[in-house]
């Protein structure tokens, strides 16, 4: 039994993913702070059990704090990374505890027991307090809510605590996390300082990333936010934090990380909701924070006034999906009540607005066929220049309709998806020219259409078209839209794109399916 007085008892969180942006672990690292535990957060971006001394400097430093438990936080897409690395804490560290959280512990806590003990499903800020105290005060974990636990061989799941309505009770998080550790390339684990957090984390650090809602308005088959909608049914869709929340959290970073160039707001619906809302907020802000900021929303969301009110608040641009040019996908596939018509609608808009088109889209579908992959790229080719696309693969998750819907009508066709990297498509040629159709001017992209229509074994000439516009794509038309992409984010100043040009080049332009 642990001694009542072990309250200052470490509590190590590691979030499993190569980068320093895990806000739900920072959600959970700053609860645990708040309610007076010793916890810590360490980041592992070069993690590798195979390699000696990875493994024997993680080994050392876990051995140093001696923790009461440790927390691991995966999506599906981290499992094989999360379970090497459980298995190898099991094995080193066979009596300190391991519970696991995040979206895929939530989806399938099952496949998490071969290197977890324990597993947390849903929101659980409040459940890893209860799970916390249970271990200190020597009773029983396994009537914590959230909580999910083996016996007899058999899984148990503990019902759901209910989701938290009022997110202003949520504590806010320091720009560079205080009690949080990383560990480096060469294996030594060394505390986060500003300089370490300039040279490891994304964008030179110079970016704080935010969330000022939970939840989405939407429940696309393809996403884990329709699983989420399902498990907490009597959830608003999207919760939101006051104004005053928000602000209050922004003045403090602009107070103490001087440094900042840009907000970026992680919430799926930014503009989704009541019109005085956004009103407000865009007035606060401009008055008291004054940095340019990102937000990401649905075509369908998106008007002149909200782009109005948005761009004299200091917006860089907004993204909105665009998902697929084919409505009949959207619609029958993806369950996306948001359609071409209105992706175009938006886009002019934005346009008008003189700010630039941000988007992402999906390739590697098993349900779509040619015609809709070629709807998808005359869409693109129609998109107001200069515009970004991010192109992902789709990755069918456990627990959404359409994993599930895969499983029964192309089980052949799935792949699994644990371990995935979504920003790499297959090289197909209408892939190839789906990325294309953002760079390339529409003259250039109707002919290599007609070509490969023409042919779409590919041709001979097909192959060197496709090849030599590839290139002269790299050389010149994508770095002069990403050029000029960037110059209307910082309200067409050549200098002010110059001067932001660096926190992109590596961890934007190079690193995603740009």
């Amino acid at each position: 039994m642990t001694s009542k007085n072990s309250k200052q008892r470490n509590i190590l969180l590691i979030p499993v993913q190569d980068n320093l942006s895990h806000l739900g672990v920072k959600y959970l690292h700053y609860t645990l702070l708040q309610k007076g535990y010793m916890s810590k957060q360490l980041f592992i971006p070069y993690f590798n059990a195979r390699k000696e001394t990875l493994s024997n400097s993680l080994k050392a430093f876990i051995s140093e704090i001696n923790p009461l438990y440790i927390g691991l936080s995966l999506t599906s897409l981290e499992y094989h990374r999360s379970s090497d690395l459980g298995q190898f804490l099991k094995k080193v560290f066979p009596n300190i505890p391991i519970i696991c959280g995040g979206i895929h512990p939530t989806v399938d806590p099952e496949s998490c027991f071969s290197f977890a003990d324990y597993v947390m499903v849903g929101e659980c800020e409040y459940s890893l307090i209860d799970f916390t105290e249970a271990l200190i005060n020597g009773t029983d974990v396994k009537e914590v809510p959230n909580l999910c636990y083996m016996e007899n061989g058999i899984m148990k799941q503990n019902p759901l605590a209910p989701a938290i309505q009022d997110l202003d009770i949520l504590p806010v998080f320091d720009h560079i996390p205080k009690l949080s550790f990383i560990q480096r390339k060469d294996g030594t684990v060394c505390a986060i300082d500003r300089k370490i957090y300039h040279k490891e984390g994304r964008f030179l650090g110079r970016m704080y990333e935010m969330l000022s809602s939970r939840g989405c308005g939407f429940s696309c088959s393809y996403c884990t936010n329709s699983y989420l909608n399902k498990l907490y049914p009597s959830n608003k869709r999207v919760r939101r934090r006051s104004i005053q929340n928000i602000i209050e959290e922004l003045e403090k970073v602009k107070h103490n990380d001087p440094e900042i160039k840009q907000i970026v707001f992680h919430d799926s619906s930014f503009l989704i909701g009541k019109r005085d809302y956004f009103k407000e907020f865009c007035k606060e802000y401009k008055e008291k924070i004054g940095i340019p900021f990102i937000v990401s929303t649905t075509p369908t969301s998106i008007d002149w006034e909200k782009l109005m009110l948005l761009k004299d608040a200091g917006v860089s641009w907004v993204t909105m999906a665009l998902q697929t040019g084919s409505d009949l996908i959207n619609k029958d596939i993806y369950k996306r009540y948001s359609f071409k018509k209105d992706f175009f609608k938006a886009a002019e808009l934005i346009k008008k607005a003189r700010l630039p088109v941000k988007s992402d889209v999906i390739l590697d579908n098993p349900f779509e066929k040619e015609a809709d992959t070629i709807e998808t790229i005359e869409t693109i080719m129609e998109t107001p220049k200069p515009c970004l696309f991010e192109i992902f693969s789709l990755a069918l998750l456990p627990g959404t309709e359409l994993y599930e819907r895969a499983k029964i009508e192309c089980p052949d066709m799935m792949e699994d998806c644990r371990g995935k990297n979504f920003m790499k498509f297959k090289q197909s040629y209408l892939n190839m020219l789906t990325v294309l159709a953002v760079y390339l001017p529409k003259s250039i992209m109707k002919k290599l259409l007609n070509l490969y229509k023409a042919n779409f074994n590919g041709s001979g000439i097909f192959k060197v078209a496709l090849y030599l516009s590839k290139g002269l794509s790299n050389l010149y038309f994508k770095p002069k839209n990403l050029f000029y992409w960037l110059k209307l984010t910082r309200g067409d100043s050549y200098i002010d794109t110059f001067r932001i040009m660096p926190l992109y080049v590596k961890d934007y332009f190079t690193y995603r399916n740009l």
